[in-house]
């Protein structure tokens, strides 16, 4: 069982979520990579981003800039870098076709 409390982490990280980004990020690998057979490390690279970022967030005191730029700072965090979650040869080999099939 994975324990992502800040107590089960102590021992061995000062925050459990980059691991949690990272499992992520294998996860997206097995389901995104693999079925196509390439572009291997982008979904990894997107979630391991995301680790530095939130990290950032607390360094950068995001939570005190004006609603609207914190808002602009997450969507351009999550946005920006989703050409490496949904690389080309998946879209490609398993997106495209779902939506012309032709039935």
């Amino acid at each position: 069982m994975l324990c992502f409390s800040h107590r089960c982490a102590a021992g061995w990280a000062a925050s459990p979520y980059p691991a949690a980004f990272l499992l992520s990020g294998v996860l997206h690998e097995l389901a995104i990579s693999v079925p196509v057979n390439a572009w291997y490390g982008g979904p990894l690279a997107y979630f391991g981003l995301h680790a530095v970022l939130t990290t950032a967030e607390s360094r950068l005191r995001i939570h005190r800039w004006p609603v609207a730029l914190a808002r602009l700072w997450t969507w351009l965090a999550i946005l920006a870098p989703l050409p490496l979650l949904f690389h080309t040869p998946f879209r490609e080999a398993l997106v495209t076709p779902l939506f012309w099939s032709g039935s």
